[in-house]
């Protein structure tokens, strides 16, 4: 395989994200995850989400914090780049945290608010993710 633009590296990352036997976030974690999700709004969301962080085994986790760090960097560049939190979601949501068993009904009404809960992680990765 010849590696030949930047979008082969994120496609690569993205394969073995999905390839993982188990996502970044575990499906044993999902539901909890997808109800801290459902109130966008809600001021309550950072802490429950870094309280769901901290409840992740910790290899899982730790990546986890390092693949969100990374992405706000990039998300920093978005005027360049076009990669805002939302496009970035939208890219990687899928291949983070998702139901084990998919349906057309959780495609639709789930996948949105995952894609919103990695967003809200890459935009607040200081207040999720430090002290976790």
């Amino acid at each position: 395989m010849t590696l030949t633009d930047v979008h082969d590296t994120a496609g690569i990352l993205k394969i073995y994200l999905r390839k993982l036997p188990e996502p970044l976030i575990p499906f044993s974690h999902y539901p909890a995850f997808i109800k801290a999700g459902e109130k966008p709004k809600d001021p309550a969301r950072i802490p429950q989400l870094k309280d769901l962080v901290s409840k992740l085994p910790n290899e899982n986790k730790a990546l986890l914090i390092y693949l969100m760090g990374f992405l706000k960097a990039l998300s920093a560049q978005s005027a360049h780049n076009k990669m805002t939190p939302d496009n970035l979601a939208i890219v990687f949501a899928p291949n983070l945290i998702r139901p084990q068993n998919e349906s057309p009904s959780s495609m639709m009404v789930e996948m949105p608010i995952s894609i919103g809960l990695v967003a809200t992680m890459i935009s607040n990765h200081d207040e999720i993710f430090t002290n976790v």
